[in-house]
């Protein structure tokens, strides 16, 4: 009767630390389709409740187990077609490192709703050089991606803004001994930067 009941299984199940009954399971992966057909608004209640619960991780791996995910954040689905290099990330490709970042996040919607996007601009920017895996310039594609993304699902222009530059300035302190102070000094008077150095953290 109600299609938005897939995804509030699903939320029950990481708030309430429970396993979703089995043939329960199965009918969320036969029906998850339909979720297309539920407005964005409640759609997008439903995925900031999983993201600030205690498991957001185990929360979205359950969206794209069962088929959810496809429909509500494609650009996500597919990160685990994207690998990475093992030096960097041993623990494979994009979608599982994005499951790790967020179950290492502290419970904050603008630093978890970055980090499930931070990276799906891998998914353009993924070449292989020298034997390596490298994904150049990914920030600035995961950002314009993110603009689309997020105007998608309706969110708030201030939530959006934040979310936007936490996303465009997350590798900065892969180079942030080449800064010069004042560079320094302007990424750490923003209101953000606490939840730069989070976001940093868990990623």
């Amino acid at each position: 009767e109600d299609y938005l009941r897939m995804l509030r299984a699903i939320r029950f199940s990481v708030q309430k630390d429970f396993n979703i009954e089995l043939n329960t399971f199965f009918n969320i992966y036969e029906h998850a389709h339909h979720i297309e057909s539920i407005s964005i608004e409640r759609i997008n209640a439903e995925l900031s409740k999983i993201l600030l619960s205690d498991s957001p991780d185990k929360g979205i791996k359950q969206l794209k187990i069962l088929r959810l995910l496809e429909f509500i954040l494609p650009e996500v689905n597919r990160l685990d077609e994207v690998d990475q290099n093992p030096e960097y990330h041993p623990e494979g490709d994009v979608f599982k490192h994005t499951l790790n970042a967020l179950k290492k996040s502290p419970k904050n919607l603008l630093v978890r709703m970055a980090l499930l996007l931070h990276d799906i601009g891998k998914y353009y920017c993924t070449v292989v050089e020298d034997g390596k895996i490298k994904s150049p310039y990914h920030e600035e594609k995961s950002y314009k991606m993110a603009i689309d993304i997020l105007k998608r699902l309706r969110i708030d222009n201030e939530t959006t803004e934040n979310v936007l530059w936490l996303i465009r300035h997350h590798g900065i302190f892969m180079h942030w001994d080449q800064f010069n102070q004042c560079k320094k000094y302007t990424f750490m008077v923003h209101l953000l930067f606490d939840n730069l150095v989070a976001h940093y953290k868990a990623d």
